[in-house]
């Protein structure tokens, strides 16, 4: 039995399960290659397919008779019906989204039950993230004060040396100054920081990560080189720019919160999006994958949401077992009851528009099919058939019970498969 899941981003690419066990197929036209390795297969065949110049319906036809041209066993026509089980596309028109499923199930192609289909993770991530810090935080400027302004005066600091080996040579120097006693300098503080940009992946995160971990060394730096350069030159502004900031109890905790953030959380999660599959050898999921992803990441954002509303009970305390124990460190600079608790708030709210942008980027998934999730890989399916098996009968299975009959453990947690399971079947 063919099965295909097809991910049209730059170029037409489809994940297949061909007869003789998973494999992974990314059609087109001018070349055909098949990888064997056991019972499983890998097909390549290049389609060359601009989803920019194409409507929804002609996506449709095209695959349609691409599919025909690929060498199935008997029966064509008849093997193609229902054969796409889901697919990833971008976010813009025409046959991409809600329109490629639409198109599909309509040429035969897919089952309207069966199909999941994923838009660009990546972006979608990147959205979320984009939502709630210029939500909460703003965009950076120069009159701006915030800590996105933060970021980019360190960027713009960075940006304005020429000679880069001189300014990491100068960042050396400034690390031994300040910490004389310690042996060695970081790798990571020699390494030029990401420019801060909300629609690049990423890099908002990494430069907050560098910026806070590196905080007390980056502060004497930029002071040491404003003293001996002029005061109205750009690098002058764009360093006093960034002290001025950095003095800022306010904008530290800011910092701390969206370090802290992309340390225990987005990073991971966009990593996913760059997952290498152990069968093609480069990045990519099936769809569905992503709905287990989804469910991951909504249990994660709960377990902070519970951590700020347990800190905003104790507020001097750090709560217990803190997944963002930096964000609590840095409060502890904020003057007054009423500035701890607007902190407290901004991480609150900073959370909720997050959490708001995920689900409408992965309300596709929220339905009937989200149960498919759980069958995006054997062990998994192994664990949710137990559980079935083992719940019909009026009993609550045990992780052993679970784990009986697997080979090799799942790469979820078989606590979080139940969690999900339970999940899968409210909604449904």
């Amino acid at each position: 039995m063919h099965q295909i899941y097809t991910t049209l981003c730059s170029s037409q690419c489809h994940l297949s399960r061909c007869p003789d066990g998973w494999g992974h197929c990314t059609f087109s036209w001018s070349r055909q290659r098949r990888w064997q390795s056991g019972e499983e297969s890998l097909y390549e065949v290049d389609l060359d397919f601009d989803g920019s110049e194409e409507d929804a319906a002609s996506g449709g036809d095209a695959c349609y008779h691409s599919f025909l041209k690929f060498v199935f066993d008997g029966n064509k026509h008849s093997q193609l019906k229902g054969i796409v089980k889901g697919g990833g596309s971008n976010s813009g028109g025409g046959f991409t989204n809600g329109k490629m499923k639409e198109e599909l199930v309509r040429k035969g192609l897919a089952n309207e039950n069966e199909y999941i289909h994923c838009p660009c993770t990546l972006h979608n991530d990147q959205t979320n993230l984009r939502n709630a810090t210029e939500s909460i935080f703003g965009e950076g400027g120069i009159e701006k004060r915030n800590v996105m302004q933060l970021l980019h005066a360190l960027s713009d600091f960075q940006n304005d040396f020429s000679d880069k080996d001189l300014y990491l040579d100068l960042l050396e120097a400034a690390h031994r100054d300040k910490f004389p006693d310690k042996a060695t300098v970081p790798k990571d503080l020699l390494r030029l920081m990401q420019e801060p940009i909300a629609t690049r992946w990423k890099t908002i995160g990494m430069a907050a990560r560098y910026i806070h971990k590196h905080f007390a060394v980056l502060v004497h730096f930029v002071r040491a080189v404003c003293d001996v350069k002029r005061t109205h030159s750009y690098r002058n502004k764009c360093g006093s720019n960034f002290l001025a900031l950095a003095n800022e109890p306010v904008i530290k905790c800011d910092l701390a919160l969206l370090a802290g953030f992309d340390k225990i959380y987005f990073n991971h999660h966009m990593e996913f999006n760059h997952t290498t599959d152990k069968i093609i050898g480069r990045s990519g999921f099936l769809a569905p994958h992503h709905p287990v992803q989804y469910f991951l990441k909504v249990s994660e954002l709960q377990e902070l949401e519970e951590e700020v509303e347990k800190g905003a009970l104790y507020i001097n305390q750090t709560p217990k077992s803190a997944k963002l124990p930096s964000f609590w460190q840095a409060m502890r600079d904020c003057e007054g009851l009423v500035e701890i608790e607007a902190q407290i708030d901004c991480a609150r709210k900073f959370l909720e528009v997050y959490k708001g942008s995920l689900h409408k980027h992965n309300k596709h998934f929220c339905n009937k099919l989200l149960f498919l999730g759980c069958f995006g890989e054997q062990p998994t399916a192994t664990i949710v058939a137990n559980y079935l098996i083992i719940s019909s009968l009026g009993n609550d299975p045990s992780v052993e019970d679970l784990m009986e009959g697997q080979k090799r453990r799942s790469s979820l947690p078989c606590t979080t498969i139940k969690q999900l399971i339970l999940r899968c079947l409210q909604i449904s």
